[in-house]
């Protein structure tokens, strides 16, 4: 598989994460994406502002740090981003025969009625 092809794939499964996780920052896109990468973060951003340029995510600066979300802006989303982080680290601390089985973000329990 040559350059092409591997950024071709990555940036698919980039998209697909964004969908799945409703809101990513650039360090938490470099972490999922790029990280045996030399100047990971760097061609995280350029990859990032190139598919922003081209309609394909949405981004806004939160906090100073730019974050990307596929079509609207989620509600919460600084909480929404430090689950991610939590939900990040799982993936990346997981073994090989391991794989996360499903994340709920939010349950809503009726338990004062």
């Amino acid at each position: 598989m040559n350059q092409r092809q591997r950024g071709y794939y990555r940036v698919n499964a980039l998209l697909r994460a964004l969908v799945e996780y409703r809101a990513l920052d650039t360090e938490q896109i470099r972490t999922l994406f790029f990280n045996g990468i030399a100047y990971g973060r760097r061609k995280a951003q350029e990859r990032l502002l190139k598919l922003h340029q081209r309609k394909r995510l949405q981004r806004e600066k939160v906090d100073c740090v730019y974050t990307y979300y596929p079509d609207r802006q989620p509600g919460l989303i600084k909480h929404l981003l430090a689950l991610n982080w939590v939900r990040i680290w799982l993936t990346m601390t997981c073994k090989s025969w391991e794989r996360e089985e499903s994340f709920i973000y939010e349950e809503v329990m009726d338990l004062c009625k």
